[in-house]
C-alpha cells in the first residue's frame, strides 16, 4: 500500500510569508491613499501653503468669496490650550480687513475640549459690543446657514506635510501645521481676497504704533 505524502512544512511557511507580504502591501497602499492622495480637482501651492478646491482655481474661488457681504470668522479654541494668542491674532486680522472693506464680520468662537469635541460657542452677532455663549447645536446651525461665508480657523494638525487652505462651497477652512504659521496663513488668504490687505495691515500697525 502506498503511503500518502506528508504535507510539506516549508511550502506552508512560504505560502504564509507571501500572504503576509501581500497584506502588508495592501495596508501600505490603503494608508497612502488615505493620507497622501489628493481628492481635489484644483490645487495651488504658494509660499509653502497648499490651497485646494473642487469648483474652480483657488485664486478665483477666493476672489469670488471675497465679493460677498457677510462673513462668519470661526477660530477653534481648546479650553486649556496654548493657541489663544495665535487664534486671537488671526481673528483680529480677518476682522480688521473685512470691516475695512465694508463687510459684515461675525465672530463665532468654537470652544473644544482636549479631544477636539465642540463644547459650546461664543458669538458677537456682528456687533462688537455683544458677546454671548450659545450651545454646540446653535453653533452648528450658524455654520450650516447659507447667508454668510464661513472662515473656519482650525487647530494645528502636525500630521500635515504643509499648512493648507480648503475651499468648499461657502467655507474657507484654514488648517495650520503649527501655531507659528497662523498669521502667515491668514494674511495669504486675505491678500488673495482683497488687493488692499497689506495697506490695511500697515495702516493698522501705524495707528497702534502711534497710540
Amino acid at each position: 500500500m502506498e503511503q500518502s505524502e506528508n504535507p510539506k512544512p516549508k511550502n506552508n511557511a512560504f505560502s504564509i510569508t507571501v500572504l503576509v507580504l501581500i497584506l502588508i502591501a495592501l495596508f501600505s497602499i490603503a494608508v497612502f491613499l488615505l493620507f497622501y492622495s489628493n481628492p481635489y480637482k484644483y490645487s495651488l501651492e504658494q509660499e509653502g501653503i497648499e490651497f485646494f478646491s473642487n469648483s474652480a482655481e483657488p485664486a478665483q474661488v477666493l476672489k469670488t468669496l471675497g465679493s460677498k457681504n457677510s462673513f462668519i470668522i470661526s477660530p477653534e479654541f481648546e479650553e486649556k490650550g496654548s493657541a489663544l494668542p495665535f487664534m486671537t491674532s488671526a481673528l483680529t486680522t480677518f476682522t480688521g480687513i473685512l470691516v475695512a472693506n465694508k463687510k459684515e464680520a461675525i465672530t463665532l468662537l468654537r470652544i473644544v475640549d482636549s479631544a477636539g469635541e465642540l463644547r459650546y460657542c461664543s458669538t458677537n452677532d456682528g456687533n462688537r459690543n455683544i458677546a454671548r455663549n450659545i450651545t454646540s447645536a446653535e453653533c452648528n446651525e450658524m455654520l450650516s446657514g447659507k447667508r454668510s461665508v464661513k472662515i473656519l480657523i482650525e487647530g494645528i494638525n502636525p500630521w500635515l506635510s504643509k499648512p493648507r487652505v480648503i475651499l468648499d462651497g461657502d467655507k474657507i477652512t484654514i488648517e495650520p501645521k503649527e501655531l507659528s504659521s497662523m498669521q502667515r496663513l491668514s494674511l495669504l488668504v486675505l491678500k488673495a481676497m482683497y488687493a488692499n490687505s497689506e495697506d490695511i495691515i500697515r495702516q493698522i500697525n501705524e495707528r497702534l504704533g502711534g497710540a
